[in-house]
């Protein structure tokens, strides 16, 4: 009779999960693999275990089923992966989330286990993650989109050991249909929190709580609170060749989340002679703008402030150990990959002149001799008094040719 009770009840609660799981949820299947490992012998933290649970609840209701590890050693980790590539074979989303250590060596990124016995960076290789594999393993699985999310960028343990191992992670370029997300800039240290959660993932787990759940906004309030809340010390940034829309949690429980690639109608106007914008680059919204352009001549002082950008000279990795990572990493229509870099001039700079002009010359982050207007370049300087009232803010737009040297920068300016 009990055993009967048991049954009934195992059995109505199945079918009540049943009823209660969103319609688009079941039409669209996600999977996300989950680690946090904070369990260190050197340099513990002390946020990512709860950063992987709560990143898991989280997921959990936008409808993925989720691989959850924490404080995994090496031989989890790697099975972990390959867990994660079985369940991407049936997914239309996969989304890999890592808290904890990570380091890169000469350009690779590597993610820490817990228990590992580092000490070289052969070691580091051997034993840790690396992240290619991971991104390698995403592509291969055919998912229509792919996210990568790393909380990784901490002190490394291991910096005054291995001379090889670079500050921070390095870039990462996103292939089509996948958006990396990084806690800070490449090249840059991010905060591990005083809280229950780091600082990115803190704010990255408000802004999936919040009803517009479109990954791009999703990412953008987070960078915009974290670089609020930590003065600007510390800047996240996405790579992303995102073919469409995506929603982590529909606006409706029976509409399904966009993956379709947008339609050729959807594409912004070109005019003869204008140079090709990138798709990504974000275009004002609080309110009209006048049109405006903006010249850069590269490699002339304005303003006692010279550019340190040469065409077919500078690196990828010299412009992030100057001037920190981009707002936005993407490619455009010809497969170029472009950063974007976006600086916002605040009211005090613009009501005082002299802040204003400065702002103004270190807008681009490593950009001079900018000139603003309506008209074409005169290579005339402009005045501190226009550019710190005339104008809210830049975006700077960086191509780089297949060597990963900068092809070449623009600037668009947006006024009042």
């Amino acid at each position: 009779m009990g055993s009967t009770r048991l049954s009934t009840r195992m059995v109505a609660a199945l079918l009540l999960g049943v009823l209660l799981w969103p319609a688009w949820a079941a039409a669209e299947q996600r999977v996300a693999l989950v680690i946090g490992n904070g369990a260190y012998k050197e340099l513990p933290l002390t946020n990512p275990y709860n950063d992987a649970t709560d990143m898991a609840d989280v997921l959990r209701e936008a409808g993925f089923r989720v691989i959850l590890k924490r404080d995994a050693d090496t031989r989890e980790l790697r099975n972990a992966v390959r867990e994660f590539a079985t369940e991407l074979r049936r997914a239309d989303v996969g989304l890999f989330y890592f808290a904890g250590h990570g380091v890169q060596l000469t350009g690779t990124n590597y993610l820490l286990p817990v228990g590992a016995d580092i000490r070289s960076a052969a070691d580091a290789e051997d034993l840790s993650l690396d992240v290619n594999y991971v991104l390698r393993t995403m592509e291969e699985s055919q998912t229509q989109v792919r996210i990568v999310i790393l909380d990784a960028c901490r002190n490394n343990p291991y910096s005054r050991s291995f001379r090889s191992l670079g500050r921070g992670l390095a870039p990462i370029t996103a292939a089509t249909g996948s958006l990396v997300a990084f806690a800070t800039a490449p090249g840059s240290l991010a905060a591990d929190g005083e809280g229950r959660n780091g600082m990115y993932t803190k704010h990255l787990l408000a802004s999936l709580r919040q009803p517009d759940t479109d990954i791009l906004k999703v990412f953008q309030r987070t960078r915009a609170a974290v670089v609020r809340e930590t003065g600007g010390r510390q800047t996240p940034w996405e790579a992303t060749s995102l073919l469409g829309e995506f929603h982590f949690r529909p606006t409706s429980d029976t509409a399904p989340s966009a993956v379709a690639a947008p339609s050729p109608a959807a594409a912004p106007e070109r005019t003869s002679g204008e140079r090709r914008e990138v798709a990504a680059a974000p275009a004002p919204t609080e309110r009209e703008t006048k049109p405006a352009t903006a010249v850069v001549h590269s490699g002339l002082s304005y303003g006692g402030v010279t550019s340190q950008v040469q065409n077919n000279k500078t690196t990828q990795l010299e412009l992030v150990q100057m001037f920190g990572g981009p707002s936005i990493s993407t490619t455009d229509a010809d497969g170029t990959e472009v950063w974007i870099y976006e600086r916002a001039v605040t009211e005090t700079e613009r009501q005082n002149r002299s802040e204003g002009y400065q702002a103004a010359a270190n807008l681009g982050v490593f950009f001079s001799a900018v000139q603003l207007g309506g008209g074409g370049s005169t290579g005339k300087s402009t005045s501190s008094s226009n550019v710190s009232t005339s104008f809210r803010s830049l975006t700077v737009i960086v191509k780089f040719n297949p060597n990963k040297t900068v092809k070449e920068y623009s600037v668009r300016a947006s006024q009042f």
